[in-house]
């Protein structure tokens, strides 16, 4: 409902005012894309189709995003979706895919008039199959609390593969929360050194990353390889998927990570104990990697490089109520993992082998550039 006047040049007085219903959904308002997806949901109900599935899974808000392990099964996405939608008197449209001969065979009314696309908040480059992470630009002058707020958030990147060049702004944001500085007051004068250290790091505008997780010449075995590690003021996880490839080589692909401060109320944990955090956060990412990939994993391994976090996890002794609960829910995801047909298990690694320990003390983005261990992992896994 809206209310508008009956004469425009008149003021807007009781009886100059209409009441209008709206006969189409507005798509701004806040429960239009609730409304949508009810919608695309009911009418799949009433019209069954081997393609609901598919969409149901790969639906987010009007775009659905297939991953099709072939041509052929790309084409057929698209001609069982586009059946789909036209039951729903819906006009599915604009579709894009990496290969050019399943272009060709769209029909131009259907196609994207780009090749690049924004998907899922990044900018996808369909020719060379990457995505673009756009990176956060740092204050100018003197930043408020609120401006290094704001610089900490504005690398969009939940898939973490940037996540070590977030760590020194969140340990900087920490000490600025230390000295209780107010939301619009300057950062206080001793913490500006280690801001111009941050902001001199912070010159590239974005990142491209390869689209493609799976090798283009197919594999016959894939395994979940997870890394935690901590520092006193870090805990961080990075997980990757290896692949035995068709033609005897071996590959691997940085797929997750996630880094995080230590909790402010807990300000006297020891090494094992924020390592025991790196651990939670480990096994929370292997029960969700492996619910929402479609990849057959043959094993799951979670890395951890501290002998006495590994020895809570492995042994379950501590008498420590804190240490038991972390223990506990560790134990409750691998037992789900168990449930799902995976066997996981804890295992030692060298701190030097250890591409966590990246993501837990930080790094620049041109270091980043330079350490293929954080994208590719580690040398003893890839068999280089």
């Amino acid at each position: 409902m809206f209310l508008w006047l009956k004469d425009p040049t008149k003021p807007p007085t009781p009886d100059n005012i209409i009441t209008y219903r709206f006969t189409r959904l507005p798509f701004g308002i806040t429960a239009s894309p609730f409304l949508l997806a009810i919608t695309i949901l009911l009418y799949m109900e009433l019209n069954p189709h081997p393609i609901n599935d598919k969409i149901k899974e790969n639906l987010y808000v009007d775009n659905v995003l297939f991953t099709p392990m072939s041509q052929e099964e790309a084409l057929k996405n698209y001609a069982h979706s586009k059946e789909a939608f036209q039951k729903m008197h819906m006009n599915l449209r604009e579709f894009l895919c990496n290969s050019e001969q399943v272009m060709d065979q769209i029909p131009v009314d259907d196609k994207s008039k780009s090749t690049k696309v924004k998907v899922l908040g990044h900018s996808w480059d369909s020719i060379a199959d990457t995505y673009t992470i756009k990176i956060a630009k740092p204050p100018e002058g003197r930043p408020t609390k609120r401006n290094i707020a704001s610089f900490q958030a504005s690398t969009y990147d939940p898939t973490g593969v940037l996540s070590p060049i977030v760590v020194p702004i969140k340990s900087l944001m920490a000490k600025i929360n230390d000295t209780k500085t107010k939301w619009k007051d300057p950062i206080p004068d001793h913490l500006m050194p280690e801001f111009e250290q941050i902001r001199a790091t912070f010159t590239e505008p974005t990142y491209t990353v390869p689209r493609q997780i799976t090798p283009l010449q197919g594999y016959t075995k894939a395994s979940l390889i997870i890394f935690s590690d901590a520092s006193l003021e870090h805990y961080a996880m990075c997980a990757y998927i290896r692949f035995e490839c068709s033609d005897n080589t071996v590959e691997s692909r940085l797929i997750f990570s996630k880094s995080r401060i230590r909790p402010k109320n807990l300000k006297n944990l020891t090494i094992p104990r924020m390592e025991l955090l790196g651990a939670v956060i480990a096994a929370n990412a292997a029960s969700t990697l492996t619910s929402e990939l479609q990849i057959p994993f043959s094993s799951i391994t979670l890395f951890c490089d501290n002998t006495a976090a590994l020895h809570w996890i492995i042994h379950k002794k501590s008498e420590d109520k804190w240490v038991q609960a972390r223990v506990k829910s560790i134990t409750e995801n691998l037992d789900s993992l168990s449930q799902k047909g995976y066997k996981a298990s804890f295992r030692y690694v060298p701190t030097a082998q250890n591409p966590a320990d990246i993501a837990s003390r930080g790094a620049t983005l041109a270091q980043l550039k330079t350490e293929p261990m954080w994208f590719n992992g580690a040398v003893f896994f890839t068999g280089d």
